[in-house]
């Protein structure tokens, strides 16, 4: 089994259980204290995104695979959210047409239907990653330090996003040599 084999399967293995202790947390103890609301809602758009452009280049779904699990696993979180916090339990319609939308999004980006969206506009998120990315941490890092706490916020999660990106740098040099999603992680 090549390397690149190896690190794809500890990327998916990591996936599944990388979430699983903030949700099970966030679950046993009905709160979402710490928790950015604009970091989760960022975070799902970058790995929508990143989602849209490996569907699109046509990868091997094992080059990416663990942004669908991330993607699923945070909006799970998501919702957890309008569910725990008080602020946000009188928004389910808002929930509601966040959802709709964004599903609808990800239909429209993968399956592109009528080329209703070109491929240039998918290699232009790709290339936005990189601000996203740092749009979706940057809230939480601001909360943590507002409230000079971490709230309830899993470590496994912050292992995974370093750990993940070390292994797809080289799974993607290896594999596709795609320069600008090298970039991107």
């Amino acid at each position: 089994m090549s390397v690149a084999r190896v690190l794809n399967s500890l990327v998916l293995a990591a996936a599944l259980v990388g979430r699983l202790p903030q949700l099970v947390t966030i679950l046993s103890t009905a709160r979402v204290d710490g928790i950015s609301f604009a970091a989760t809602r960022n975070e799902l758009f970058s790995y929508l995104l990143t989602v849209v452009y490996h569907a699109r280049m046509k990868y091997p779904l094992s080059t990416y695979w663990e942004f669908v699990i991330l993607n699923l696993q945070v909006y799970m979180q998501f919702v957890l959210m309008y569910v725990f916090d008080p602020s946000l339990r009188v928004a389910w319609l808002d929930l509601l047409t966040f959802s709709f939308g964004y599903f609808s999004l990800a239909f429209l980006m993968v399956q592109n239907p009528m080329n209703v969206v070109p491929m240039s506009l998918v290699n232009l998120t790709q290339y936005a990653m990189v601000p996203m990315q740092l749009m979706s941490r940057w809230p939480q890092i601001e909360r943590n330090y507002r409230d000079q706490s971490t709230g309830i916020l899993a470590l496994s999660s912050w292992l995974f996003n370093l750990f993940r990106p070390t292994a797809r740098l080289y799974t993607t040099l290896v594999g596709s040599r795609d320069v600008g999603l090298l970039l991107t992680y």
